[in-house]
């Protein structure tokens, strides 16, 4: 394995070679957990130690899913060309689409995964917007890793939008394992952290007011932001010029 770095303002480039996907990913996860990273190019190259035929590798990789016990059970297509992978099909979550990639990913003649698949909306229990945003904010108040004080959930339509303020960009997704009664897959709290393409996740503060009073909103976040000196420019972007 050989690494190169290079880090600019905030933005990390990786070069050079690893021996499996798993291993690229490890590093670009290293990289992302570095306090004042805020990207990763990832641009090592795989080179496989397991040199198998593409036909080898699509049995390797059925096999794989076949024994997953969530992808196992999903209509899930794979495809395999130059020792790389297409998935397609339908998931009946978002969590079944992560955990099929992390079941192929782990196979070490692989060079990369392109995740297709669609999540079957119709498929997916349907639940009140206010019940999700109660289960997350129980979720967040038992995870030692986030502050859910400084932490503001909304959910609109099953789509979540979490809004305020964390010590560092690291993010973990929760792993998933077998209910005591073998009936379904509960989430648990993971020490991994996850991938997170650039530029990272954006986090803002709102300022609400009645209808008809959006003069008094702009000068309060005019004064705010003129006092907390907090516009910060995203790592693609230059300083905020003085004044503007």
């Amino acid at each position: 394995m050989q690494l190169g770095v290079r880090a600019t303002r905030g933005t990390v480039l990786l070069t050079g070679t690893v021996e499996s996907l798993r291993q690229k990913l490890a590093a670009e996860r290293s990289a992302l957990e570095t306090v004042g990273v805020w990207a990763v190019e990832n641009a090592l190259q795989v080179r496989p130690a397991l040199d198998l035929a593409d036909d080898e590798l699509l049995g390797r990789l059925r096999d794989r899913i076949r024994r997953d016990a969530v992808a196992g059970g999903a209509d899930i297509r794979v495809e395999v060309a130059n020792a790389r992978a297409i998935l397609r099909g339908n998931v009946s979550s978002r969590e079944e689409k992560v955990l099929a990639e992390i079941a192929v990913a782990g196979e070490p003649a692989l060079i990369a995964v392109d995740n297709r698949l669609s999540v079957d909306k119709v498929a997916s229990p349907l639940r009140d917007d206010l019940a999700i945003e109660d289960e997350i904010e129980s979720r967040l108040s038992w995870d030692a890793r986030v502050d859910p004080a400084r932490i503001f959930v909304e959910v609109h339509d099953g789509v979540a939008l979490l809004r305020g303020e964390v010590a560092s960009r690291t993010v973990y997704d929760a792993t998933f394992a077998l209910s005591p009664d073998r009936t379904r897959y509960v989430a648990r709290n993971t020490d991994t952290a996850s991938n997170v393409p650039a530029p990272g996740l954006p986090f803002s503060l709102v300022f609400r007011a009645e209808p008809g009073a959006e003069d008094r909103i702009l000068k309060v976040a005019s004064a705010y932001e003129a006092a907390s000196k907090r516009r910060v420019p995203p790592p693609a972007y230059g300083p905020v010029a003085p004044g503007s």
